[in-house]
């Protein structure tokens, strides 16, 4: 018998970009890639419907990532690699024109990833009028190699719940900027007049940002509705000395 040949694996082979399976092979707005495989996003990927990314094997499959992802919908992305040594742009962005009513989007999540030479930010909202629900960092690790807002709001749209658990983040150098920032942007009341916006990071550890500085920067520190959880980390030369949890409130 002949070996059944995996029609995905066939086209990566055949240097399809990332861009190309989301548009032929994504099925119930989820892209599987096989385990192994490597694929690039050679220009933006702009998203309008909801999408996971993932593999379905053992083992990660790899996202060269020359270019960063566009999306106003849900967003996973999980079991994966991205190498971003080349990326010049955000990783993760909302789109650059604010939608005339609230959008809402149910969750941003990346979930057993592993970034590496990231130098830009890993999300980006470009633009006020988007609310996320839940922005979760999960069982991930994030390599920061610039001086970057790492998650950075400063030009509008909020999200409800941050939450960052079994993660390790770290910048190879100490940056002068905040790790979280919406200064300038848009306060969750705004978008969502009785919310709390909670910041939750557990077992996790983060290193070498914003080392005298301010760890976070808000549109408006220390309010109601402004909540912090944080249990089980290691911060290491992260904002000013000794004021890491206080960092958070700005």
């Amino acid at each position: 018998p002949q070996p059944v040949v995996d029609p995905i694996a066939e086209v990566i082979e055949n240097g399809a970009t990332l861009n190309d399976l989301v548009a032929n092979f994504a099925k119930d707005n989820t892209l599987s890639l096989p385990a192994g495989s490597s694929v690039e996003i050679k220009d933006t990927l702009t998203l309008d419907a909801p999408l996971t990314i993932t593999c379905n094997g053992d083992g990660p499959a790899t996202i060269v990532a020359k270019a960063g992802i566009v999306t106003s919908k849900n967003l996973t992305i999980k079991d994966l690699t991205i190498v971003a040594t080349d990326l010049e742009s955000n990783l993760i962005s909302l789109p650059s024109e604010a939608p005339t009513e609230t959008n809402e989007i149910e969750a941003i999540t990346l979930d057993n990833v592993k970034i590496t030479g990231l130098g830009k930010a890993l999300f980006y909202s470009a633009a006020k009028m988007n609310l996320i629900q839940d922005f979760n960092i999960l069982n991930s690790i994030v390599e920061i190699v610039k001086d970057v807002t790492v998650i950075d709001f400063t030009k509008g749209s909020s999200a409800v719940n941050l939450n960052v658990d079994k993660s390790t983040i770290y910048a190879t150098t100490t940056t002068t900027k905040s790790m979280y920032s919406s200064q300038s942007g848009q306060k969750l009341t705004e978008l969502l007049s009785d919310g709390i916006q909670t910041f939750k990071f557990a077992n996790s550890t983060i290193y070498n940002f914003a080392k005298t500085k301010n760890f976070f920067s808000h549109r408006q520190s220390n309010q109601k509705w402004l909540a912090y959880d944080v249990q089980g980390c290691i911060f290491v030369d992260c904002g000013k000395s000794g004021q890491v949890i206080k960092g958070m409130n700005g």
